[in-house]
């Protein structure tokens, strides 16, 4: 076993390293030393060793909290339809948790590595339209998110109910009436019908279709 280095006095980022503190025994007889720091906080804790020598801690945890706050606001659009718009986005294709993930990326619907970041997507956004009555929309429903597949568009409903042309808007996206028949894999009758009984949009898209018995679809 080597001659334990005193690292008393010296400075790891912003820790500063005042005494030894505890030891914990390995299982193979080896021992972890671990030394009592303050950070430029103010707060104390105890840090291994290793990972101060490595650079792998340099703070309390105070560092990576600054760093954190500062991701999420340095574009200072947090709360902005744009950026609830890309937060929208991002959840259809990367939450599985999420209702609507099935249709985004539980069918390799993905977003391109560079809208992975909010501000690619701001610029993209402004440069290319966006205004805040328009919607970002997908120009090949089965591509992904990524400059040259999306366009922004109105929500401008057609006067009759029961064109397939009438645009409905849910969780950010924005499709005809035919194109969601499609992307839930449910009849167009059976969506038109939902829309003329003035069903939200949230139940449209999560009422499963059944049939009666005669074959016939019902809602």
């Amino acid at each position: 076993m080597g001659t334990l280095i005193d690292l008393s006095g010296r400075k790891f980022g912003r820790l500063t390293v005042v005494r030894r503190g505890k030891t914990i025994k390995r299982n193979n007889g080896g021992t972890i030393p671990y030394w009592v720091c303050i950070c430029d906080c103010g707060k104390q804790v105890e840090i291994v060793g290793g990972d101060l020598k490595s650079g792998r801690t340099q703070s309390c945890g105070c560092y990576q909290r600054e760093a954190a706050r500062k991701r999420h606001t340095k574009h200072n659009m947090c709360g902005t339809r744009l950026h609830g718009i890309w937060l929208d986005m991002k959840r259809r294709c990367q939450n599985n948790k999420r209702q609507c993930y099935g249709r985004y990326g539980g069918r390799g619907i993905t977003i391109c590595d560079e809208w992975n970041e909010f501000i690619p997507f701001k610029n993209w956004a402004l440069l290319n339209g966006y205004a805040d009555n328009l919607t970002i929309d997908r120009i090949d429903n089965d591509g992904d998110y990524e400059p040259d597949n999306c366009r922004w568009v109105t929500m401008e409903i057609q006067a009759n109910n029961n064109s397939k042309n009438r645009i409905l808007e849910y969780e950010g996206e924005t499709h005809t009436m035919a194109e969601w028949a499609k992307i839930l894999n449910i009849s167009y009758s059976t969506i038109r019908c939902r829309v003329k009984r003035n069903w939200p949009m949230e139940r449209i898209v999560s009422t499963p279709q059944r049939r009666r018995i005669d074959g016939h679809y019902i809602t």
